[in-house]
């Protein structure tokens, strides 16, 4: 009788019979998606087992067989492309958020394109390759006319957040980083330089389930995230949405 009593309150507490599942997130979105995930959890009782890195390194991962049930990129190419070779879930792909891009530099007041234009001045990116943001860093410079005399001072992070933690460290005096990173973070607008959405194509972030077991769980997770409470939240912490 206690046998079959645990069962049930197991089969209660566990929907979907997923105890967890493991979703792949852009190191930019790190901070925003800890408290969805948690909230998430709290709603549906299922676990969310993160691991963030740059977009193109989550992407390799799945492509090579990577268990993971969601992936939460920094751009939308990478999802489609999942989609395309039949790894992703048919009409899971969402745009989550929309990015922007800033110049930080923490010893630097109202900060313009001018400091880039310094010769003196060293610039953290995330590495084009990998980030989504990485690119937009290299097409504004390349916009300002900084490429290719001024790739010897830039400075690559593999992720966006290895590229913001060279400048928290003073590693590097500046760079361009994603906008809701250091809005979280609590650094102040006179900090900052709002690089114009002109400069760069747009930084769509999108979502997709992959083709696993908890393709339920996935699905559930996905349209949490589209809930006007998540969205209120994503907005919050510095993004757009669609």
């Amino acid at each position: 009788m206690r046998r079959s009593t645990f069962i049930l309150a197991l089969m209660l507490v566990v929907p979907h019979g997923h105890a967890e599942i493991r979703a792949a997130v852009a190191a930019n979105f790190r901070d925003s998606f800890e408290i969805l995930r948690e909230r998430f959890t709290a709603q549906s009782g299922i676990e969310v087992a993160p691991s963030y890195g740059a977009s193109g390194m989550l992407y390799t991962q799945i492509k090579s067989g990577a268990p993971f049930a969601v992936f939460f990129s920094a751009d939308i190419e990478r999802p489609a492309l999942l989609e395309a070779d039949g790894l992703a879930l048919p009409g899971s792909r969402f745009v989550y958020a929309i990015g922007a891009l800033v110049l930080w530099t923490p010893d630097s007041v109202n900060p313009t394109a001018a400091w880039l234009r310094d010769p003196a001045n060293r610039i953290a990116i995330a590495n084009p390759a990998l980030a989504p943001y990485g690119v937009a860093a290299e097409q504004t410079l390349t916009q300002l006319g900084l490429l290719p005399d001024a790739a010897k001072r830039i400075v690559m992070g593999s992720s966006i957040a290895q590229a913001m933690h060279f400048i928290a460290t003073r590693a590097v005096p500046g760079g361009l980083v994603a906008r809701a990173q250091v809005v979280q973070i609590g650094v102040p607008e006179s900090h900052l330089w709002q690089v114009p959405a002109s400069m760069h194509t747009p930084i769509e972030q999108a979502a997709v389930a992959i083709k696993v077991s908890d393709a339920q769980a996935a699905r559930d997770l996905l349209e949490f995230m589209r809930a006007p409470a998540s969205r209120e939240l994503i907005t919050s912490h510095g993004y757009g949405v669609p």
